[in-house]
């Protein structure tokens, strides 16, 4: 989920190879030195993978609605067709109409629209399927193991969403929604299935 200054929800596929639950660091990038900035003012921007008339559509992009304007960068561009790049969120790559942009003069880069540096909303994670939802009505102590004898690694948050991925002998393997927290790599969390009124 996109929140700033793109809003919007994006769904995708990829092997279970490609993804990890261990926080990484994103690669660093800085544009080119003879990039030139263009700004999307309008609420939206349609995205293709190429330039000219036969070229397919795949993305839409949406203005958040706070957001002043969306600053992309590029040093190509064919007729009325601009490469733009964005790194925010996501990393955008793909070829727009010109005339859906607002070109910067020369050297302009308009910082003051730049990503943050911060993300405003914590990250979210999707499990397939349909695992049962629980909120927590106080803080619910997380352990590494399941079992009494383990230490608290941590608490679950009161009024937190949190995912429950299985249920055995009193104990619930549990996922906060918000990914302020994970487990070490093959590790789960667990909590006693009656602190979630389970």
């Amino acid at each position: 989920m996109l929140t700033f200054p793109l809003a919007q929800t994006l769904t995708t596929w990829g092997p279970c190879t490609a993804f990890t639950l261990n926080p990484g660091t994103p690669p660093g990038w800085s544009y080119a030195g003879d990039a030139r900035g263009f700004v999307l003012k309008q609420g939206t921007l349609d995205l293709f993978d190429s330039a000219g008339p036969s070229n397919l559509l795949v993305q839409t992009l949406f203005k958040a609605p706070e957001a002043e304007g969306v600053l992309f960068y590029s040093t190509e561009q064919r007729g009325a067709w601009v490469h733009i790049e964005h790194h925010g969120e996501i990393v955008v790559d793909a070829w727009a109409k010109l005339s859906e942009l607002k070109a910067l003069p020369q050297g302009e880069t308009m910082d003051q629209l730049a990503m943050p540096t911060t993300s405003r909303n914590p990250a979210r994670m999707a499990v397939q399927g349909q695992p049962r939802t629980v909120r927590t009505t106080r803080e619910v102590p997380l352990r590494a193991a399941a079992k009494d004898a383990d230490p608290v690694i941590g608490v679950i948050e009161n009024g937190t969403d949190t995912y429950v991925l299985d249920v055995m002998a009193g104990w619930a393997s549990v996922m906060p929604k918000s990914l302020n927290v994970m487990p070490v790599e093959n590790g789960q969390f667990w909590v006693k299935a009656s602190d979630l009124g389970i």
